[in-house]
């Protein structure tokens, strides 16, 4: 491992004495041309990200993704209401797409839940009949969580870390009506 960290130091003091040969040839410090080098490095950067921003303007969905680009480069402001921030950093962080999604999934529960269960079955297209002796049974009300439903918290749990922010409008329904089979 010392070999290679000797080969190492000796290839970075080669560039390094290239380099200021090089600065003595133009007739400037070492440092300016490191300055100028790292300039030209950065210049290149910032046209190669412009271009690629050109491209995502110029191609199809680009406009989509530029305004990804910029929602990316806003700001959230969700720490606790009851804690004030000491610092402007603290204030402010990155809003993420997770926070959009988390947020987006609230919302909808939130709409789901204040609907009355006859509303939100028929917003989901979702008519239950009895059959038989069944016929006249009146059905259970739909699970619109995870956390609504009688399982057993290694489920739920299971079932979050799997990525399932909620049940689908057909598992709400029918898993409500197997757990009053019961």
């Amino acid at each position: 491992m010392s070999a290679d960290h000797d080969e190492e130091k000796a290839k970075k003091a080669a560039r390094k004495e290239k380099l200021k040969e090089e600065a003595r040839k133009l007739g400037i410090s070492y440092d300016e041309l490191k300055a100028q080098k790292k300039e030209k490095k950065e210049s290149k950067r910032k046209r190669e990200a412009e271009k690629l921003g050109d491209d995502n303007v110029t191609y199809e969905g680009g406009k989509d993704r530029e305004q990804e680009r910029k929602r990316m480069r806003t700001w959230s402001r969700d720490f606790d209401a009851d804690k004030i921030p000491s610092t402007e950093n603290e204030a402010k962080r990155l809003r993420t797409r997770s926070m959009d999604k988390a947020e987006e999934n609230d919302n909808i529960v939130k709409e789901e839940k204040s609907l009355s269960t006859e509303e939100w079955r028929e917003t989901h297209n979702i008519t239950l009949r009895g059959y038989g002796k069944r016929a006249n049974e009146k059905f259970a009300d739909p699970f619109i969580e995870f956390n609504d439903a009688p399982f057993n918290p290694a489920i739920q749990k299971t079932l979050k870390a799997a990525g399932f922010e909620r049940p689908t409008f057909i598992q709400s329904q029918v898993s409500s009506f197997f757990f009053n089979l019961a």
